[in-house]
């Protein structure tokens, strides 16, 4: 089966972040690796608007606006009413918060049946993707 990732916010941002040096190599290796990919990975529009926020703290607006034209090449999931509507069905059978709903829509919108992110239970199976916490 070939993978179909989808790369939470949380990746991206440690990618950057010096102050997080540990997670910093790991998410920058896990990135390395994505793009030598021959599929690109699979982000939302909420990825790319919740990293330029959290960014922001620690990298200039030019720069982070570099770092985003560089993302923009990989596979990204639009807000729309389909992600929206699937979003609040993932979030009333599974209980999680909207946000995260929102990216378990996004993935499975997306077609991905890999879900980098620390913000779930490593190894758990939603919506027919592994939940892979890279830092532990």
């Amino acid at each position: 089966m070939i993978e179909r990732p989808f790369v939470d916010t949380n990746i991206l941002i440690y990618a950057h972040d010096r102050a997080e040096a540990k997670k910093q190599r790991i998410a920058k290796e896990l990135v390395r690796k994505l793009w030598d990919r021959s599929q690109p990975p699979i982000i939302s529009i909420q990825v790319l608007q919740e990293f330029y926020v959290n960014l922001r703290k620690f990298v200039n607006i030019e720069q982070i606006s570099e770092i985003i034209e560089i993302y923009k090449e990989w596979t990204i999931i639009e807000n729309t009413l389909a992600t929206f509507e699937k979003a609040i069905e993932i979030q009333k059978k599974s209980k999680l918060s909207f946000w995260d709903s929102s990216i378990l829509s996004a993935a499975v919108i997306g077609k991905a049946n890999i879900l980098y992110s620390e913000d779930f239970n490593h190894g758990q199976m939603i919506q027919g993707f592994r939940i892979i916490n890279p830092f532990l």
